[in-house]
């Protein structure tokens, strides 16, 4: 195992990173431990559905429905404390002018489509409420 690791060590470092000894590699990451949860109501279409950027999210109002040829909606994604997650709500055109999204728990953004929020220490829960207007 030593070796393995130590030649794909030097198969991906320079000649001036060879570390001396193994315990000489940090290997540095960002654990995916904080839940964001979503949920979505109001009177809409199926078709209708909140995404996140980075993807993980596709939840709509009929959560954990698997679509053929689709994604299964996922109303979560696990994130690091302090990443940026965008949420968007995808399909509002189909259902005409006059309709809102209302978010709570992340802040709104671009005539309420969409909203951002900053992942909190102990994970955040989102809702966003589609109606008329």
């Amino acid at each position: 195992m030593t070796a393995v690791l130590l030649s794909l060590l030097l198969a991906v470092a320079t000649p001036q990173e060879v570390p001396a000894n193994l315990s000489d590699v940090v290997v540095r990451g960002k654990r995916l431990t904080q839940l964001v949860s979503v949920s979505v109501a109001g009177d809409v279409p199926v078709e209708v559905l909140v995404r996140s950027d980075p993807v993980g999210v596709r939840c709509g109002v009929t959560r954990f429905r698997y679509d053929r040829f689709a994604a299964p909606r996922l109303c979560w994604i696990k994130r690091p404390e302090g990443e940026e997650i965008r949420l968007e709500v995808e399909g509002m055109e189909r259902l005409g002018v006059g309709w809102v999204a209302e978010w709570e728990g992340c802040e709104p953004q671009a005539a309420s489509m969409q909203c951002t929020l900053l992942v909190p220490p102990a994970g955040a829960s989102v809702s966003v409420r589609i109606r008329r207007v």
